[in-house]
């Protein structure tokens, strides 16, 4: 979680990264609900965000998936406008 807001909106920005050796093989479908109820319950958060590319299909079904905890989790997915080539 980063980008903590408290006040009136008590919300935050969830990002996540998964080395190309350890994916599918369910670490972020164990994870994520538990960092989620951690934001919800530990932290008293209204709701998160996840930003994700639109080509990043595993993750977009991850956060997709159903479940009570991924109810107030909002999705926007957005291209990505990272700079390419070095300086």
């Amino acid at each position: 979680m980063n980008e903590i807001v408290r006040g009136p909106a008590q919300s935050a920005y969830l990002g996540y990264w998964v080395g190309a050796p350890y994916t599918r093989r369910g670490y972020m479908t164990e994870a994520l609900p538990l960092a989620l109820s951690h934001a919800f319950l530990a932290l008293g958060l209204h709701r998160v965000e996840a930003n994700i590319m639109p080509t990043n299909r595993p993750s977009l079904a991850l956060v997709r998936r159903p479940g009570e905890v991924l109810r107030h989790v909002a999705v926007r997915a957005r291209r990505d406008t990272r700079p390419r080539g070095g300086v």
